[in-house]
């Protein structure tokens, strides 16, 4: 087993300087679909903007925010849009969101790749998850949900590690992850809890382990629920935010649109062609390969009870856990909630970087290929979503001619 930094590798011959660069590469690919064109076409991406624009920092709407808006800082949202006004001092608003875009381009891939070292498998794997970062959500620009997807992963990891190893410190860093994912979205919240939930009961054999682990969702859980308390008792439009409740859509849609909703987030064969070369890899990458001697012996050395042996079986109990309960909640998630929409689409891309902790830590499809492959297929998809935007701000621009045309300071 061999160790760098955050890259970890076993079962392979990949160099380790190959990953890293690789995955260098494939980041920056990703991050170019933020920077190159001037603007981003992403549907609710102008919404976020114009809230930071409202939100009283120095060149904002300050009449506006002044007269029509009130300052919550107990809520989800609040952590995205509070890091945003502080860069947004700095930089105009249109940098602003592309520097939130490119916090979660860059912080989600470290942290599938300490996942993947929480779960004994080798580094590249993340490679994988790479094309997926480019979804529905992205597409969309929900940039709060987005900010929350590193953090949904951090807490399954601190999960993991609290549960192997209990102390005081792990059991902090949990609590204080998902106290953070409060203040980031609600419904990134919700994800975390029910999957750490799920990982938890892995301890059902030991009650007093079981419990003490339990004890780091009562303060999210409860920050959450007089959230709830306060919205609907504190807020006039509270009757109107309530009365929403829940909607469910075909559940045929699921199933039918689930390329799309991994992969760009826009109809189109593109994401049916990612989509599928992406299970061809993967099953690849499962064909059975005859172990040496050397590998039978310490197969039968090490068949016992370890947490999850992901170097030397197909997947451990928490991968197991993990993937099948983010599946459970893709089947069973609303389409809306109160005003909240797009629930299950979003969390669909979660599904395939789950599947990837299932994979066995050696196979016989060799690394340097699955990283080459997935290089290629980040780098191809980085490049038509940028011509894609290119295309959409080539017809917007007589519109943002004339808009620049509005002195500071005026009004429509």
């Amino acid at each position: 087993m061999e160790r760098d930094g955050l890259i970890k590798h076993s079962g392979t011959k990949i160099s380790p300087y190959f990953t890293v660069f690789a995955l260098v590469i494939g980041i920056v690919a990703l991050l170019a679909t933020v920077w190159v064109p001037d603007y981003l076409p992403l549907t609710d991406y102008p919404v976020h903007l114009s809230l930071i624009q409202v939100s009283g920092i120095p060149g904002g709407v300050e009449p506006l925010s002044m007269d029509r808006y009130e300052t919550q800082w107990f809520t989800p949202y609040a952590i995205p849009y509070l890091l945003a006004r502080t860069i947004a001092i700095l930089a105009p608003v249109e940098v602003t969101g592309k520097l939130l875009l490119s916090i979660y381009l860059l912080f989600t891939p470290l942290a599938i790749i300490r996942l993947m070292r929480a779960l004994e498998k080798p580094s590249w794997f993340a490679m994988g998850a790479l094309p997926f970062l480019l979804n529905f959500n992205f597409s969309w620009g929900f940039l709060p949900f987005l900010i929350c997807i590193p953090l949904v992963i951090e807490s399954w990891i601190r999960t993991i590690r609290f549960l192997r190893k209990p102390g005081y410190y792990s059991w902090l860093g949990l609590t204080l992850t998902l106290v953070v994912l409060f203040f980031c979205h609600l419904f990134g919240l919700l994800i975390a809890l029910f999957t750490c939930f799920a990982l938890m009961l892995t301890r059902f054999k030991d009650p007093r382990k079981l419990m003490c682990s339990l004890t780091s969702l009562i303060l999210p859980v409860a920050m959450a629920l007089v959230w709830r308390y306060r919205l609907q008792f504190s807020r006039s439009d509270a009757e109107f935010f309530i009365s929403k409740g829940m909607r469910f859509a075909p559940f045929s849609l699921k199933f039918k649109f689930f390329p799309e909703y991994i992969v760009s987030g826009d109809p189109g064969r593109l994401s049916w062609y990612i989509t599928g070369t992406f299970l061809v890899l993967y099953l690849l990458y499962l064909l059975p390969s005859k172990p040496k001697k050397a590998d039978d012996q310490s197969a039968a050395d090490t068949s016992g009870d370890s947490p999850d042996s992901g170097n030397r079986q197909f997947c451990g109990k928490y991968g197991v856990i993990l993937f099948s309960t983010l599946l459970g909640l893709y089947l069973v998630c609303p389409y809306s909630w109160l005003t909240a929409v797009w629930l299950f689409n979003r969390l669909a891309f979660l599904l395939p970087i789950a599947a990837l902790v299932l994979l066995p830590g050696k196979g016989k499809f060799p690394g340097m290929v699955w990283t080459l492959a997935f290089l290629v297929i980040s780098l191809y998809l980085a490049q038509a979503t940028i011509t894609r935007f290119d295309r959409f701000n080539s017809e917007a621009l007589p519109g943002i001619e004339l808009m620049r045309l509005i002195p500071p300071g005026q009004t429509l």
